[in-house]
């Protein structure tokens, strides 16, 4: 065994408190441990260089079935599911993920479980058991999976991406049950096969994180010993992905969603390869830039586009990059496309030309790029166990150790301007893939695509527009002002952080018409600050057309600082506005040093709305009425939540509402809207981390002042301020909403059984009854009956009050039947409960603590917290410590009687259920239960229901 300790590795982030160690097995696995002394949660991933591009031509998405098989049961533990149950039951977690040229396997539970959890796990890799029973069963979670992305534009767009390239990259990598089960002989033979033939210990990257010592995980670690080394080279895919007639196409499809978008993709040299000199990351700076004279804020500032990104495509792989520049198109840009893809490429020359011509200008803009680099790696916010674990297994596929944790934040070691020129040799228009997703060319379009259904066409880019865009290439670049980005003014200089911590906020500012919550923090030991203002503004949520007219306004202020916006962003420093039921809500996150400078603008921006531009105005809402046009194009499962939360929510309008009054509003009805908007303000705030008590002070003044000034705001009278309050569902319901889907096309069904609580303690016992049966749930509902890929037994909360949900989403069932089911589950589930042992009661709240007991990670995790105490006026700032007091008071025969009550005894339980009805069931049952009552209209429904008391909550209020 070789190992190498932390010092010698690689370097670290300035906060960083990990020790590492790397360690290489006697079976050529290699290891990288971390010791977290602070660490809550221990997690492992394994990731095999085996992925999608390993899949036999004639079995497409086999590396993808097998990563679902391997789930299954293994020599050593062969009770079906025993893994999965055993990480649920000890607060943990579990997933996997197939890539191009990896499977990444990965899970976390509380730490003293970590040892038995990695010799469940190792023997993913040491002697799983693959039944021919479970291989047809699980093909058809992989089918429901697959029908999950029908209707997905994202999905439909790879494909196309894929069919128009040659050999391993054409192919189809997610499967169904045709090319998995139905076309082949021996289904099981092929897992195995694939099994044997791929996946070799010297071909696997393991990652533990834990709080144990170094020497502790070495030992653990050693469980994977046992894995068999086939000294297998890991597959090397060609450089040659693309035909001559793969280049210099233009494909045009129809998509799900309203809206037009255009990609331009290019191949180039591996980024991979290269990473250490990084030249599609300085690319995809300069061509991402949104600052004045850049390509997006010109196209935006002539009505062309709504947004753009720039950088690696997932259709990259080890051997070769693509390239990518997507943009959303306003109406006018889809017209104009010509003129956008022009407006592209003379942004490309222009870079091309200070790389060739401007030497200084280059170095400056890299070494900008590696000081932004270096600051998100020196302040990184934490991550999870989970998450750093699995991350690091994939990166050590792909970066020399040394390397490994710059390498992950994108920080570039070199300085190769020459690799920069080398690949923009390849952004020419004859090497352009450009595809174009509108409606608008749905008469175009008369080939269909295999495996998804879309329909696109393909053709040669017209030489005319070849021509035009080399010909007006340096003209552009002139008559759009078009230049290169001027340093940064908002990278931070000042990192001194303050030394008192705060365990809850406090108030420091009060009167008639704010509240300022003030917790200063060091402990996570970075230089940033989180600041939320809460404009609580009675008059946006009267009506529809006084909600949508606000959401415009929101919009129209992120429309107009997207350039400052974006400079602050690759700086640090970030801002969110976001219109709720109450009012406008201000969100600022990032290094305490410039914020203040942020703030002011957006709070400037949000005083300038008496005059709106009709062009700009035209194009924002353009761009939400395709925001409301789309919803119906969403997930079925997310729907159902949606519904719900409109049905349980005593003051939200529904979409459709909406809908009907936006095509009424224009630019002048938004400026004479504003100072009724602003006439009545009460402003919460909340100021955590490493920002002073005296500058939050003078921040919420200001921000007073400023409205004040502008708009002549008084405070609200009490009987005008909001509080949340929720819709009681009758004891005994058997109310259900059923909504019939748009015409999409989407072969889903989803529903949601919806359980509510709001008596005392209901919050915990029924997190404890979802930490209990959430993998009963999963393994009945998905596993043995097979009704989809989406399957949740989880809690929700709706302002203040815990519900329990059974959630699924089928596309083979209808509705009725997979509500059938939801319901029958609860026998299951009742004779669980029956048959728990004291010893296993006490087991689940043991864990469930524990899971309690893990730290934020990240300041924004706990000023989220606290923020959601202050905007639901709660104010139970230990609620944790609260939760954790009452599960350890809860005795098994309380909890019994709760989940007999609230969730087993139909005459007792508030439920309500909400199905979404796909119009393209394939096995439709037509049949309604006998005892259901359906919502005829769901805000006849809520006026006839009582209301919740406000604020309800089972703890004790802080303050």
């Amino acid at each position: 065994m070789k190992r190498e300790e932390s010092d010698s590795i690689f370097d670290v982030p300035l906060v960083d408190e990990n020790a590492y160690r790397h360690v290489q097995l006697s079976n050529d696995m290699q290891c990288l441990l971390v010791s977290d002394p602070l660490a809550d949660k221990a997690a492992a991933a394994c990731d095999v260089r085996v992925g999608s591009l390993s899949d036999p031509e004639n079995v497409p998405g086999l590396a993808h079935f097998l990563e679902h098989m391997l789930f299954y049961s293994s020599a050593k533990y062969p009770v079906e599911d025993e893994y999965s149950k055993f990480i649920s039951s000890k607060g943990g977690s579990t997933n996997a993920y197939t890539s191009n040229e990896s499977t990444n396997f990965h899970f976390d539970v509380n730490c003293e479980w970590l040892e038995d959890a990695l010799d469940r796990f190792a023997q993913f890799f040491i002697h799983p058991l693959i039944s021919a029973d479970g291989v047809l069963r699980e093909a058809k979670a992989v089918d429901s999976e697959h029908e999950k992305n029908l209707n997905s534009d994202p999905w439909k767009q790879l494909q196309l991406w894929k069919l128009h390239s040659t050999g391993l990259m054409s192919r189809f990598s997610t499967g169904n049950y045709s090319t998995l089960v139905e076309t082949q002989e021996e289904p099981r033979e092929n897992v195995l096969g694939l099994y044997h033939e791929k996946y070799s210990a010297n071909l696997m990257k393991v990652v533990i994180v834990s709080n144990h010592s170094l020497d502790e995980l070495e030992r653990m670690c050693k469980v994977f010993e046992s894995v068999e080394n086939k000294n297998l080279k890991q597959l090397q895919p060609p450089k040659d992905v693309l035909l001559p007639e793969h280049r210099g196409i233009l494909i045009q499809h129809v998509p799900e969603k309203e809206g037009h978008t255009v990609e331009v993709q290019w191949m180039t040299l591996s980024e991979e390869e290269h990473y250490r000199k990084g030249p599609l990351s300085i690319l995809s700076h300069l061509l991402g830039h949104e600052e004045k004279g850049t390509l997006f804020a010109i196209l935006k500032e002539h009505g062309l586009a709504n947004s753009l990104t720039a950088g690696e495509a997932g259709t990259s792989m080890s051997s070769v990059s693509f390239f990518s520049c997507k943009i959303e198109l306003t109406d006018v840009g889809k017209e104009q496309i010509q003129l956008v893809l022009g407006l592209l490429f003379a942004q490309i020359d222009l870079i091309r030309h200070v790389f060739t011509h401007e030497s200084e200008n280059a170095e400056r803009l890299w070494k900008e790029n590696l000081q932004l680099a270096l600051l998100r790696f020196n302040y990184r916010e934490k991550l999870s166990p989970y998450s750093y674990a699995t991350s690091l297994a994939h990166a050590m596929q792909i970066y020399e150790l040394k390397d490994l944790l710059k390498s992950i934040y994108h920080v570039p070691l070199e300085y190769a301007p020459e690799l920069v020129l080398a690949v923009l040799d390849d952004l020419t228009p004859e090497h352009a893939r450009i595809m174009v997703a509108s409606k608008s060319v749905e008469n175009e379009c008369n080939l269909e695509e295999e495996w998804y259904g879309t329909h696109y066409s393909v053709q040669k880019i017209p030489e005319t527009w070849i021509s035009e865009w080399k010909a007006s290439s340096g003209s552009l670049i002139t008559s759009y002002k078009m230049f290169i980005p001027e340093a940064n003014s908002l990278i931070p200089t000042d990192f001194t952080l303050l030394d008192e911590c705060m365990e809850v906020p406090k108030v420091i500012s009060k009167n008639s018409s704010h509240t300022m919550y003030f917790r200063s923090d060091p402990t996570f030991k970075t230089p940033k600050a989180i600041l939320y203002l809460g404009l609580y503004l009675p008059e946006s949520y009267v009506s529809p057309l006084s909600a949508t007219m606000t959401n415009l306004a929101v919009m129209i202020i992120e429309d107009a600082l997207s350039e400052i916006s974006y400079s602050a962003e690759l700086a640090g420093l970030r801002y969110s506005l976001s219109a709720t039921t109450k009012g406008i809500v201000l969100n600022f996150s990032g290094y305490h040093d410039k914020m203040s400078i942020l703030v002011k603008t957006v709070l400037n921006a949000l005083m300038g709305l008496n005059s709106i531009s009709d062009d700009r105005f035209s194009f924002v809402k353009q761009k939400l009425k395709k925001e409301f046009s789309n919803l119906k194009f969403e997930q079925p499962y997310r729907l159902t939540l949606y519904e719900m939360d409109v049905a349980l929510e005593h003051r939200k309008w529904h979409m459709k509402d909406y809908e009907a009054v936006v095509d009424k509003i224009d630019a002048r009805m938004v400026e004479a809207f504003i100072p009724r908007l602003f006439s009545t303000c009460h402003t919460v705030g909340l100021c955590e981390g490493n920002l002073p008590e005296s500058h939050c002070k003078t921040l919420i003044t200001e921000a007073e002042m400023m409205i004040h000034d502008r708009y002549g705001t008084e405070a609200p009278v009490a009987s005008q301020l909001v509080h949340p309050r929720v819709v009681c569902i009758n004891s005994g319901s058997q109310d259900v909403h059923r909504i019939v889907a748009r015409e999409t096309g989407n072969p889903n069904s989803a529903i949601i059984a919806c359980f509510q609580g709001g008596q005392p303690k209901s919050s915990v016992m029924l997190q404890l009854l979802a930490h209990i049966g959430k993998r009963d749930a999963f393994y009945h509902l998905r596993t043995v009956e097979q009704l989809g890929y989406i399957v949740f037994f989880t809690t929700y909360v709706i302002q203040t009050v815990t519900h329990l949900l059974i959630l699924i989403q089928s596309s083979e069932y209808d509705a009725a039947y997979i509500d059938s089911k939801a319901l029958a589950f609860l026998s299951i589930l009742k004779e669980s409960l029956s048959n728990m042992s004291a010893e296993d009661f006490d087991g689940a709240v043991a864990e469930l603590i524990a899971s309690k007991k893990e730290k934020p990670k990240r300041l924004a995790q706990k000023a989220a917290q606290h923020w959601y105490e202050i905007d639901k006026e709660t104010f139970v700032f230990d609620r944790k410590e609260q939760e954790i007091d009452a599960l350890s008071k809860l005795t098994m025969e309380e909890f019994q009687h709760f989940t007999e009550q609230c969730i087993l005894d139909p005459n007792t339980r508030r439920l309500l259920r909400v199905q979404i009805q796909s119009n393209n069931s394939k096995n439709p049952t037509n049949e309604d239960a006998k005892d259901e009552a359906l919502i005829e209209d769901i805000f006849e429904w809520k006026n006839k229901q009582s209301l919740l008391p406000s604020s309800i909550d089972d703890m004790k209020k802080s303050n």
